[in-house]
């Protein structure tokens, strides 16, 4: 039994058991070519909501089972993780903003 609120990965979890990981793995490739063909001053956005979507849905899951403190340090932990990768994006190309790189 599949309780899924994404209508595309729910068919495929109540098909098959291992549909999560086949949707898991199609989404990762998804994400990887929107992000490498996207307009850099674009970027910075698509990979925020994409955090922020999962975060949200992901924090939907923990909530009820591990009770409200185990999403707030699941959100917390993933703006340090935005913010640690940003920070190294542009200490590897030497800019001073993502938005300069446009």
């Amino acid at each position: 039994m599949a309780n899924e609120a994404n209508p595309i990965g729910g068919v495929l979890m109540k098909s098959h058991v291992s549909g999560i990981f086949l949707i898991s793995f199609i989404w990762l490739i998804v994400i990887g070519l929107i992000s490498y063909f996207i307009p850099p001053k674009y970027l910075k956005t698509f990979v925020l909501f994409i955090l922020l979507a999962h975060t949200w849905s992901a924090s939907s899951w923990l909530s009820p089972y591990y009770g409200f403190w185990s999403a707030i340090i699941f959100i917390a932990f993933n703006a340090i993780l935005f913010i640690k990768m940003e920070n190294r994006y542009l200490n590897t190309y030497k800019t001073g903003s993502l938005d300069e790189l446009a």
